[in-house]
Parts: structure tokens; sequence; C-alpha cells
């Protein structure tokens, strides 16, 4: 991958970043004239924080149970 090939993927998947904003997220989060989060204490930010932070921690764990199974079923191809 060239530099210029990162950088148009990298580009993309903020263009998909941004239209969750004005998609579903304005959907669910705009307040007229402020986004939700604006309005909410600070704690409670951390705390959808923390649940976001979990969330990406099963993520991560179902991507690693699913590369191990690719792995092994590529060592039994190459």
């Amino acid at each position: 991958m060239s530099a210029e090939e990162l950088a148009d993927y990298t580009a993309e998947f903020l263009d998909r970043c941004t239209s969750r904003i004005v998609g579903v997220g304005q959907e669910q989060y705009a307040c007229g004239s402020h986004q939700q989060f604006e309005a909410l204490h600070p704690i409670k930010i951390v705390d959808y924080a923390l649940e976001e932070v979990e969330d990406l921690a099963n993520y991560a764990a179902m991507q690693h149970i699913r590369l191990r199974r690719i792995r092994s079923a590529l060592e039994g191809i190459l």
C-alpha cells in the first residue's frame, strides 16, 4: 500500500465517520442548536466513554477470535 493509498483510505474512513454524525447521530443526538453531549454532566460523558471502551474491547476479542481462525485456516493452505 502506497502512502497515497493509505491517505485515500483514511479520507474514506473519516467520510464514513462524518456521515454517521449527520445521519444516525443527528437523529439520535441533535437538539436544535446543540448536540446532546454538550449538555451532559461530565460524569455522564465519562460513563458513556467507559461503556464505549468496553464495547471496543469486546469487538477486539471477537476480531481476535476470527483472526486466529483465519490464521489456522491459512496455515493449512500455505
